[in-house]
């Protein structure tokens, strides 16, 4: 596969009219056939996707330390565990690593759970695209 250029930016809003969403790359103009800020048509071809763990952005939590999530874990007591978060689909965040799939991850009321506390997990109303979603890599 030739590399043409480097895609820079892409938006996380689609046009739902044209099923489109702006894209932007830098690519090499020695002849000068392109203007800048020009818009062309191109088809893009990606590396395949791959699964990715994906969890709401509302239960990432931020403090001096860096983000967390808090857990259930087996035994029904909530659990601090530090994650490492990477872009996700609008309202979700990409867990690259820190909790593994299948962990109880506290989606709402995290205000009010403490480390420790004993709780009584209830399934969230509608999981995030039913867990691991395809995204592309990269």
């Amino acid at each position: 596969m030739t590399k043409w250029g480097e895609i820079n930016f892409i938006d996380v809003q689609t046009d739902k009219a044209t099923d489109t969403a702006l894209v932007q790359a830098q690519i090499p103009n020695p002849a000068g056939i392109l203007s800048d800020g020009q818009f062309i048509g191109l088809t893009v071809e990606g590396e395949e996707p791959q699964q990715v763990l994906v969890i709401p952005q509302s239960a990432v939590q931020v403090d001096q330390a860096g983000t967390f999530v808090l857990v259930v874990t087996k035994d029904n007591k909530v659990e601090q565990r530090r994650v490492k978060i990477g872009r996700g689909p609008a309202g979700q965040a990409v867990v690259d690593s820190g909790i593994e799939p299948g962990t109880l991850v506290i989606t709402e009321g995290a205000q009010r759970a403490r480390p420790g506390a004993q709780v009584v997990p209830k399934p969230a109303a509608e999981p995030p695209a039913g867990g691991p979603i395809l995204v592309p890599a990269g």
